[in-house]
């Protein structure tokens, strides 16, 4: 029998993950969290803020402001996105490139490490 997944124990390395491209990202503190949904506030780098809805359907922009769920705010964003990077890449043009750039990095030190070991 395949382990029922867990929503809230997934989310904080969700959150350790994509923080270093936006202004916040945390749990409200006001709409409810279980297992099975998990309600994010997000505000990007353009300080776009957003109400967030993650269940097993995927991520879901639910309001255009934090800890609501208000059922006109995924008006521009009807469907679900299958992942967290997915949702970024359409609600903060700069995810991108700063998604790029700290995988850059990452290389960087990487071959840098790789370089060390081999002298």
């Amino acid at each position: 029998m395949a382990e029922e997944s867990n929503l809230l124990q997934e989310v904080d390395l969700l959150i350790k993950d994509v923080q270093f491209a936006l202004n916040v990202i945390k749990l409200s503190d006001i709409l409810p969290q279980s297992p099975n949904e998990v309600y994010l506030n997000i505000e990007t780098k353009e300080t776009e803020k957003f109400t967030i809805q993650l269940t097993s359907q995927g991520f879901k922009v639910v309001a255009h402001q934090f800890d609501q769920n208000d059922e006109n705010g995924s008006a521009k964003y009807p469907t679900p996105f299958e992942t967290i990077n997915a949702l970024l890449e359409h609600i903060s043009p700069s995810f991108v490139e700063l998604f790029g750039n700290a995988l850059k990095q990452k290389l960087e030190a990487l071959q840098s490490a790789q370089d060390a070991e081999n002298e």
